[in-house]
């Protein structure tokens, strides 16, 4: 995926400034509530830019493998989850670790979508029991949804989840 963006200035009395470009060839992008984005090229270092397209800092790890989804929704933090080594990272506002957890040492082993919660927990689909599960910030489960399928009446395949307005999206692109 190409990846450019043009960044402007608040649009006041219908002006327009440019302010910078940047083009870079990406697997994943986030942007949080304060300007900065996050693009995550195809080695998988995550750079962080600020709201004029500086770049401020990078992480890596070659220890997890390949990025399956960022997040930067929730205020000072970065959540990077690795569907194929079952865990997640999240990353302080200087791209420095803060949390790293192996989603099998909380008895999960088929996690295919992660994502933040606001009150800082994880929501996570388990492909094993095909159920959304809410962990929250001491690692314990503390809800379940039930077969989603056995509840739906239809088999799903979810491909992102994302929690907003305190409510969980779970996508499956052939149902909306």
């Amino acid at each position: 995926m190409l990846f450019s963006t043009l960044i402007l200035n608040k649009i006041i009395a219908q002006k327009i400034e440019y302010v910078s470009s940047t083009k870079a060839e990406i697997s994943h992008f986030a942007s949080d509530n304060i300007g900065n984005f996050f693009i995550v090229d195809y080695n998988g270092e995550v750079s962080k830019y600020n709201n004029m397209g500086i770049k401020q800092q990078s992480y890596k790890s070659s220890l997890n493998g390949e990025i399956s989804s960022i997040s930067a929704h929730i205020p000072l933090e970065v959540f990077i989850f690795y569907k194929n080594n079952n865990r997640f990272v999240v990353l302080d506002n200087t791209m420095s670790e803060k949390t790293s957890v192996n989603f099998e040492s909380l008895g999960l082993t088929q996690v295919t979508l992660a994502c933040p919660s606001y009150d800082k927990g994880i929501w996570v689909y388990d492909s094993f029991d095909l159920q959304l599960k809410k962990i929250d910030n001491n690692f314990n489960i503390v809800h379940k949804s039930g077969n989603i399928p056995a509840l739906l009446g239809f088999e799903i395949n979810p491909v992102s989840l994302l929690e907003s307005d305190d409510k969980i999206y779970l996508n499956d692109p052939e149902y909306g």
